[in-house]
C-alpha cells in the first residue's frame, strides 16, 4: 500500500523533483551540443537544444512520478526515467523527418548522456526522487 505522501507530494518536493531533473537535462543537453557540434553529419539547429530542454524536463518529471512506484532504487529509477526520456524524445525527432539512422543513434547516446549525471545525481538527492 502507498503512503499518502507517495500519492499527493507537497509543492516542495514537486518543485525540488522539477529542478533534480532539470539539472539533469540541462548537463546532458550540454553533452549533447558537444556531441552535436562534433560532426557535420550530427548539426541540427539551435532551436533544438532548448526544446530539448523543456521536453526533457516535462516527460521526465512525469517518468519519474511514474517509475518510482517500480523502484526504489535511485539507479535504477534513473535508468528507467532516461530512458522514457529518450525514447520519446527521439519518436518526436522520428516524426519530424530526421533519418532512422540518426534516430536510433541518438536514441542511445542521449539515454547515456542523460544517464551518466543522472547516476550521480539522483543517488545524492534519494530522499527528494524516492
Amino acid at each position: 500500500m502507498f503512503k499518502t505522501s507517495q500519492l499527493a507530494p507537497t509543492a516542495k518536493i514537486t518543485a525540488q523533483q522539477l529542478a533534480v531533473i532539470a539539472l539533469v537535462v540541462v548537463i546532458g543537453t550540454i553533452i549533447d551540443w558537444v556531441v552535436h557540434a562534433s560532426r557535420a553529419e550530427f548539426a541540427v539547429p539551435f532551436s533544438y537544444f532548448p526544446n530539448k530542454i523543456i521536453f526533457g524536463v516535462f516527460w521526465g518529471f512525469i517518468a519519474l512520478r511514474i517509475m518510482k512506484y517500480f523502484t526504489r532504487n535511485p539507479y535504477w529509477l534513473a535508468a528507467w526515467v532516461f530512458f522514457w526520456v529518450a525514447l520519446i524524445l527521439q519518436t518526436k525527432y522520428f516524426w519530424q523527418g530526421y533519418e532512422l539512422w540518426f534516430v536510433f543513434l541518438f536514441m542511445f547516446l542521449h539515454w547515456l548522456m542523460f544517464l551518466a549525471p543522472a547516476l550521480i545525481i539522483f543517488p545524492k538527492n534519494k530522499h527528494i526522487i524516492i
